[in-house]
């Protein structure tokens, strides 16, 4: 009987083979199959059940958003140490600032005294925003609105200084009554020049100063044979030039102020009227081939052609 038994026992089937086969996943074997996994965890939850049992029942947590979320607070705090940190920055470069004071201002160039004074008076309002303070960019733009002044450079001189290095314009004639320009054609006023200083006079268009100057410029370096001098050029508002020299004469350029005009006044002049310049009032340049003279004591003009230049 025993053996039966133990036959009947092997003769059972064995509870492996009954087990129960694993749910399969088929939202992560899908996921598997696009190449990748969601990425979610399991974590359990407890749920109370009459009779004080529980059971288990799972909960998914999405880690991406818990990861953000940890990021963005990561950053507030960085955000909010930034600002700390920058506010106490400020504060103390505001009073180490108010502890170094600018008192010396260096002043390169030639300047007279009432420019030098004209300088520092634009220049105490920034001095006076201390060492680690002054905006150096606005105290060099102050300067360059100056008329006379050309460039301007600021910069500081360690501990207490102020460096400020400027280019004067020079005038090359006086324009109008109370006006001035320089070789480049830029009018400026300039309270600072002597007024008995002797300079040429233009006049035109301020739309033509550039013009003015370059040609004022050209007669000079023409005229050095005869050792003569351009002291009043004029552009009329026909666009005609005329000019009036150092020794008195006149001369009528037209609106065709060409080098041939010019040599044909140099030629004439050498040969006929180099010994007596002062009887002539004008020279008129406008003919083709010669030019008119208009004399002093008032007789008519003669005129003279190339052939008898």
């Amino acid at each position: 009987m025993a053996r039966e038994a133990l036959l009947d026992m092997k003769s059972l089937p064995s509870p492996a083979k009954h087990r129960r086969a694993p749910e399969r996943d088929l939202g992560r074997e899908r996921g598997r199959e696009r190449g990748r996994v969601p990425t979610q965890r399991i974590e359990p939850r407890f749920e109370s059940i009459r009779g004080g049992r529980s059971t288990v029942a799972p909960v998914a947590v999405d880690e991406d958003a818990v990861a953000r979320k940890r990021r963005i607070i990561k950053m507030a705090i960085v955000i909010v140490l930034l600002a700390a940190l920058i506010s106490i920055v400020v504060l103390g470069m505001q009073r180490y600032s108010a502890s170094y004071q600018i008192n010396v201002l260096q002043i390169e160039g030639e300047f007279d005294n009432q420019q030098a004074v004209h300088i520092q008076q634009l220049m105490t309002p920034y001095m006076q925003q201390g060492f680690f303070g002054i905006t150096l960019k606005d105290a060099q733009k102050t300067l360059a609105n100056v008329d006379w002044v050309k460039t301007a450079a600021v910069s500081k001189q360690w501990p207490n200084a102020l460096r400020v290095k400027l280019v004067e314009r020079q005038p090359i004639a006086r324009w109008g009554s109370d006006q001035y320009i320089d070789a480049e054609g830029f009018i400026f006023k300039h309270a600072h020049i002597d007024s008995r200083m002797i300079l040429p006079v233009v006049q035109g268009v301020p739309q033509d100063a550039k013009h003015i100057a370059q040609t004022w410029q050209w007669l000079q370096t023409q005229l050095v044979p005869l050792n003569l001098t351009v002291v009043q050029l004029t552009l009329d508002d026909r666009k005609a030039w005329h000019a009036k020299l150092s020794n008195g004469i006149a001369l009528t350029l037209g609106k065709d102020l060409s080098i041939y005009r010019l040599q044909r006044f140099i030629s004439a002049f050498q040969q006929h009227f180099y010994a007596y310049p002062e009887r002539i009032q004008t020279i008129d340049l406008r003919y083709a081939n010669g030019l008119s003279i208009a004399w002093q004591s008032g007789q008519a003009p003669e005129v003279l052609t190339l052939n008898r230049i």
